[in-house]
């Protein structure tokens, strides 16, 4: 998803992706040892998103279908039960094309599962 656009706005094979982000935190990281749930850091964002779509027979030759975009947002990180990261996002972000400003918010995990034997 490259924000500042619409979502599903491109539709290639393949894409480059890159995202330069800047955290200023500005709340410090609490236990609540009584439900599980280990609070971090509240964050302040700046980003810069930059994508090339093509074919993955063109991408890396044309100078075509270059998309940028930059925005501000707000990100909370916390964890359930110490093995269930949670990380909370709202942000608005611009296009550098002639688009409105938009809004995103977005709730995103990653769940690790090992078997041993």
């Amino acid at each position: 998803m490259l924000k500042g656009y619409k979502f599903k706005e491109f539709q290639a094979d393949s894409i480059i992706y890159n995202q330069f982000k800047y955290n200023i935190p500005i709340a410090k990281s609490t236990q609540l040892s009584f439900i599980g749930i280990t609070f971090y850091v509240l964050n302040w964002n700046v980003f810069l998103e930059l994508a090339k779509f093509g074919t993955s027979e063109n991408i890396f030759t044309t100078k075509e279908n270059i998309k940028s975009s930059f925005g501000s947002g707000i990100e909370y990180n916390f964890t359930i039960f110490k093995i269930l990261p949670i990380n909370i996002n709202i942000s608005l972000a611009q296009s550098l094309e002639y688009n409105y400003p938009r809004i995103y918010f977005t709730i995103a995990t990653t769940y690790y599962t090992y078997k041993t034997e």
